[in-house]
């Protein structure tokens, strides 16, 4: 009779506040009906431990992760040469055009050609 009378108390108290009791706003799990299950669980083979199937799969991604980001490195060192050896040609030109000192020892059709195969190298790189 004791846990009669407190759930009735309860109840009425809820109904003061203005609600109905326990019944008043029931959560919605819907949007947990179709969630998509992870890769790494459907390519785990039944006798291969998961634990360590993770721990692989978590290894190998790190492992491609830094060789992007070595070779995103060095691409980078390779245009910062590129763009320097680029200002440099430009510089020699313009001075062997002007009839300056590098005109007697520098071949300007050599350095134009040069030139070119930095930037056609660089156009190929931003493809990529």
């Amino acid at each position: 009779a004791r846990t009669n009378i407190l759930s009735r108390t309860s109840e009425r108290a809820a109904v003061e506040r203005g609600g109905r009791g326990m019944a008043h706003k029931p959560f919605d799990y819907s949007k947990w009906d179709n969630i998509e299950i992870s890769d790494d669980e459907e390519d785990c083979h039944p006798n291969i431990d998961k634990a360590s199937w993770f721990r692989m799969k978590h290894r190998s991604r790190v492992e491609r992760e830094d060789k992007e980001e070595e070779e995103k490195r060095e691409l980078r060192e390779a245009n910062a040469g590129d763009e320097s050896r680029l200002r440099e040609i430009s510089g020699v030109l313009g001075e062997v055009g002007s009839g300056g000192d590098a005109s007697e020892y520098e071949d300007g059709e050599a350095l134009r050609a040069e030139a070119s195969e930095i930037e056609r190298r660089g156009e190929e790189g931003e493809a990529r």
